[in-house]
């Protein structure tokens, strides 16, 4: 092999991902991994190399991918096959073997988001499908990794949840407390002068919670 093409390709093998991505369009899909982490924060990505995308087209959008790669390393240094999954086709690398990028027929109407301009599967059919692979015994040599993909959007689930409790501080709140002690005096003040009558209403509903 050219050692000139392997080192080219270890150069500029962090360009792969966005350049996969430049060649998608509005009909197909991201899932998997990169699904999650477009949505996760940094800390909570795993480590991937390829993109996993739905396409009524899977052989053809392959083929415009690997095209895209070739051009942009100068040559001859990927290539478009048939992957063990029916219906997938894999763009890899000639240099290391590594797929870099799955696309697959998906059979089906996907229900998707739009985020930073891309379409990627929504997270409640990720979740879905983990649940599903995780009752299947003939595919425990994934389970792990899958376990821990729903454990990592649990966490950002709770992140999203603790940023919308409203957070107030110690001051904010001794002012609540001085407001309502007024307000209590007041009323009774107006019960002993008014007795048909209330200067303040309690407002139905939840107490809120100060933390």
């Amino acid at each position: 092999m050219d050692l000139r093409k392997v080192e080219r390709f270890h150069s500029n093998k962090e360009s792969i991902p966005g350049i996969v991505l430049s060649t998608l369009d509005d009909g197909e899909v991201i899932y998997g991994e990169r699904a999650v982490e477009a949505r996760l924060p940094d800390r909570l990505h795993r480590n991937t190399t390829d993109y996993d995308v739905y396409s009524k087209n899977p052989r053809k959008d392959a083929l415009e991918a690997e095209r895209e790669l070739d051009k942009a390393f100068g040559g001859d240094y990927f290539e478009t096959v048939q992957a063990q999954h029916p219906g997938t086709w894999k763009v890899r690398s000639k240099i290391n073997g590594e797929g870099y990028a799955d696309f697959t027929d998906p059979k089906k109407r996907l229900e998707s988001d739009d985020i930073y301009g891309r379409k990627y599967i929504k997270l409640q059919a990720i979740k879905k499908r983990i649940h599903e692979i995780l009752k299947d015994k003939t595919q425990d040599y994934r389970h792990n990794k899958d376990k821990d993909t729903l454990n990592r959007i649990r966490v950002f689930e709770q992140i999203k949840r603790d940023i919308a409790i409203p957070k107030i501080d110690k001051s904010r709140y001794k002012l609540f407390l001085k407001t309502k002690l007024d307000l209590q005096r007041k009323e009774k003040i107006s019960k002993l002068t008014k007795p048909n009558s209330s200067f303040f209403n309690k407002p139905k509903g939840k107490r809120l919670k100060w933390l």
